[in-house]
């Protein structure tokens, strides 16, 4: 048995147009189209540890999440394979960062995956390649079962060629066995693709929150919560007659693990539906890994106890602290007054 299904069933593009078998695997090359990612070695190694139920070099997020008794992406997506597999038995998964367009400058994200952040950095290279998502999707129509589609900020990338993809797995009359998913900031309103999406069997939009008010805007620069907050509650509604699930990420890192109870309550006050917890890795003076011993042992226990300081470094407090004054200052921010509970740091 197999230990994950994505390494045969799914495909993966970063936002520089780069393809991987999983957008939640670390330091596996990234290659420019899906003929070249399975020619590589590390491919080859990949499909080879799955088979032998070894547990891969690549896939440490999900040996992470298993390790605090949390549901990882290879647990939940064998779980879609024992579906998919009977409905399809060549099915194929499309998991697609689309675009680096994005509104936002996320302190946990980068110039890679944002343009907003590529417009504060003079110095940034791009080292995006021409995706062939498209090409792909298309041409696999016929198998596809799900897409789940990220950004940047999907919703501010590629509408005319999301429409075209939708609009011809409803021609090939499947729209009733595809779900879709989306991972959103939640800042925008999708009016274009709302329509096309009620056809499908199942939409499920993720916000990503990284907390709420002063703490969400401080985390998702410039974003701002009053215009989140409206678009959750038509989310909210939304899903109350139409075949629409919302879910939430909520990333794990230096700002937010202590948050983690405070706002799972708040989430399910609100009608949100399940909140799944991704732990970051990198930046890694934002991985709650990278933090010394004595910051762990002066705070309150998580349930994350067993990964904070697992990879201790000791010069984080030097580096977190020069980088975080230094946004703090060009935004108008303060760390201090944000996070008062995390004063020890």
């Amino acid at each position: 048995m197999t230990l994950c299904s994505n390494p045969l069933r799914n495909l993966s593009w970063t936002t520089t147009g780069h393809v991987t078998p999983c957008n939640n695997m670390t330091k596996f090359p990234k290659s420019v189209s899906v003929t070249q990612m399975k020619q590589t070695q590390e491919y080859q190694d990949l499909l080879k540890d799955n088979s032998t139920g070894v547990n891969s070099r690549f896939c440490q997020r999900c040996w992470d999440k298993e390790s605090v008794g949390l549901v990882s992406k290879r647990q939940s997506d064998n779980t879609l394979d024992q579906i998919y597999s009977k409905l399809d038995p060549n099915y194929i998964k499309i998991d697609a960062a689309i675009g680096d367009v994005c509104n936002a400058a996320c302190r946990i994200c980068g110039p890679d995956s944002s343009t907003m952040w590529q417009k504060i950095i003079p110095t940034w290279e791009s080292h995006r390649t021409e995706t062939t998502v498209w090409t792909e999707a298309m041409d696999t129509a016929n198998h596809v079962l799900q897409l789940d589609f990220g950004g940047g900020e999907p919703w501010a990338n590629s509408i005319p060629e999301q429409t075209a993809l939708l609009q011809k797995i409803i021609s090939l009359d499947r729209q009733h066995l595809v779900k879709i998913r989306y991972n959103t900031n939640g800042s925008l309103w999708p009016t274009r693709l709302i329509s096309l999406l009620e056809q499908f069997r199942q939409v499920e939009i993720t916000l990503s929150l990284d907390d709420i008010e002063s703490r969400f805007e401080y985390n998702r620069w410039p974003l701002k919560w009053s215009v989140v907050q409206d678009n959750i509650q038509k989310f909210v509604e939304l899903q109350l007659t139409h075949n629409i699930k919302i879910t939430i990420n909520f990333t794990i890192s230096v700002f937010t693990w202590q948050r983690v109870e405070a706002f799972t309550d708040w989430a399910h006050k609100q009608g949100l539906g399940h909140v799944n917890f991704n732990i970051l890795t990198h930046p890694w003076v934002y991985s709650i890994k990278s933090l010394p011993v004595d910051i762990k042992n002066n705070l309150p226990p998580t349930i994350f106890d067993n990964i904070v300081s697992s990879t201790a470094h000791d010069n984080w407090k030097e580096e977190f602290t020069q980088l975080t004054q230094q946004l703090d200052q060009q935004r108008d921010q303060s760390f201090e007054k944000t996070f008062p509970e995390l004063n020890i740091i």
